[in-house]
């Protein structure tokens, strides 16, 4: 999956730096009130970004003074240190490289937009393209194209009425074929916070992946008792939930 432009993710984040934290996972189960920015959250979001900055600068200044050194020992014919800087420099190439910008956090939960942006849904309509090919030699693959053209739709256009549906169908992604549980549950989240009043099951999918997944029992319990009374999801689900809910309160949660 390619990686958006660092500048681009910053720019958003400081442009919405007043909604939730990315430091903790929060179990928002309404319609978000519009809230005023709270400065300790914002000294933590710019903390974190600044950080994150620092990091990602980081990395890439080591990965290009490791490549030099290399060749600096190519030329230099010393063949004992070429192995051993090209054997660090194959290592660092093969460390994950974990991306602490979520656009889905740095957005917040308070967006609720009604504005239809012909560019965003022509990236939508790529997206769900791609999303729903039938190919399966090329599933995989396409749907994290299409988590690309979703994310990048909630990051151009945090105005537009597609970024709710583009939020559950990258959770479904995340969930599904990356595996990024905390992630999903993020998307999962922003789809009913910007639209309350969303057909998709996404509470009872956060609430399932709190649950089975992330052991966060307590943020389950409040999502399943959500998703019970919502108009999201089928009777079956609704049932599940309420289950849920009371064996999640029998245990104390």
């Amino acid at each position: 999956m390619k990686t958006w432009s660092l500048s681009l993710s910053l720019f958003v984040a400081f442009a919405f730096l007043f909604g939730v934290s990315p430091l903790v996972l929060k179990a928002q189960t309404g319609p978000a009130a519009p809230e005023k920015a709270d400065p300790a959250q914002q000294k933590l979001a710019a903390e974190e970004m600044g950080l994150i900055d620092s990091v990602v600068s980081a990395r890439e200044l080591y990965l290009k003074n490791m490549e030099k050194l290399v060749a600096f020992y190519a030329h230099a014919q010393n063949n004992i240190k070429l192995r051993m800087a090209t054997e660090e420099l194959d290592s660092l190439k093969k460390t994950t490289r974990q991306d602490y910008v979520i656009i889905g956090e740095t957005l917040g939960p308070n967006l609720h937009p009604q504005k239809s942006i012909p560019d965003a849904e022509k990236l939508y309509q790529q997206a769900r393209l791609l999303d729903d090919n039938p190919d399966l030699g090329k599933a995989d693959e396409n749907k994290k194209k299409a988590l690309d053209l979703y994310l990048e739709l909630m990051s151009r256009f945090p105005e537009s009425i597609r970024i709710a549906d583009s939020a559950f169908y990258s959770a479904v992604i995340y969930e599904n074929t990356i595996k990024d549980y905390y992630r999903a549950v993020i998307y999962y989240q922003r789809t009913y916070e910007w639209d309350p009043l969303t057909s998709h099951p996404a509470q009872i999918q956060a609430a399932r992946i709190c649950f089975s997944k992330l052991n966060e029992n307590g943020m389950a319990r409040r999502l399943y008792e959500a998703a019970s009374n919502s108009a999201a999801g089928t009777p079956t689900d609704r049932a599940e939930a309420k289950s849920m809910t009371g064996l999640l309160k029998a245990w104390g949660f």
